[in-house]
């Protein structure tokens, strides 16, 4: 079951600056379930991951 995990591990603050159109946008993995629970753990990132992006967020 892949999970999406923000920031790419647990605890992890990773959000840029808001941009001009009062967006914050904040780094991505989905993940194995496994790894998600190695991850959250340990409270470090294993780095394997079926895939990565940005997601968008309005804050404003």
């Amino acid at each position: 079951m892949p999970i999406k995990q923000r920031c790419g591990t647990p605890g992890r603050t990773c959000a840029a600056a808001l941009d001009a159109h009062g967006y914050a946008h904040y780094y991505y993995e989905v993940e194995p379930l496994g790894v998600f629970i190695i991850e959250n753990v340990f409270g470090s990132d294993v780095g394997l991951y079926y895939t990565s992006g940005e997601e968008v967020v309005k804050v404003r």
